[in-house]
């Protein structure tokens, strides 16, 4: 009977021991689906942030062109306006031919900007850049169309209107970038002093 407790006991013994090889084999390979399966999720997140932050990089530059150029571009019509302002000084071709190129070469470049635009920036930034857009390409069209001061549309008003057309665009971007809490409309005592 002794011999049989012996041989019981070395079965077991080798059957422990094999056992607890395969168990730990089999933990290690757990801990290393549940590590992997991590990093994988590690990896995931942070590809997600870095294309949310190259996304943001993207709506930010297009701001910042959009927001320049509607700029320049509002300014050129400005300067084409007063040039065609009674008693804005005439005859000299090159004069009168510049603001004009000036404007067409601003218009031009915001077309650009905003085409880009289309793709890279939420619905509500395109509205309010459309709102923008329209009186300037009016303000234009009137230049363009004026034979003489007062004909054609209220080129004054519609400068007004392109103003705070910008100042909202301007604020509709810097809400959607998450870095103003200003309302969008202009204050009526905007720029005043």
């Amino acid at each position: 009977m002794e011999g049989a407790t012996t041989v019981a006991v070395a079965i077991v013994g080798v059957l422990g021991t094999l056992l607890s090889a395969l168990l730990t084999q089999r933990a290690a390979a757990r801990a290393t689906r549940v590590e992997l399966a991590h990093a994988e999720r590690e990896r995931a997140r942070e590809r997600e942030e870095r294309e949310r932050a190259d996304a943001r990089e993207l709506r930010r530059a297009s701001y910042v062109a959009l927001n320049q150029l509607a700029r320049a571009h509002h300014r050129a019509l400005g300067t084409w306006y007063e040039a065609r302002s009674p008693g804005a000084r005439t005859g000299v071709e090159a004069e009168e031919r510049a603001p004009r190129e000036a404007a067409e070469k601003a218009r031009d470049e915001l077309n650009a900007a905003y085409a880009e635009a289309q793709l890279a920036v939420s619905d509500e930034v395109l509205t309010a850049v459309s709102r923008l857009v329209l009186p300037l390409f009016r303000i234009q069209e009137a230049l363009e169309k004026r034979s003489s001061p007062g004909e054609g549309e209220d080129i004054a008003e519609l400068m007004g209107l392109a103003s705070r057309r910008l100042y909202e665009a301007r604020q509709v971007m810097r809400r959607d970038l998450g870095i103003s809490q200003l309302p969008v409309e202009r204050p009526e005592d905007h720029g005043k002093r």
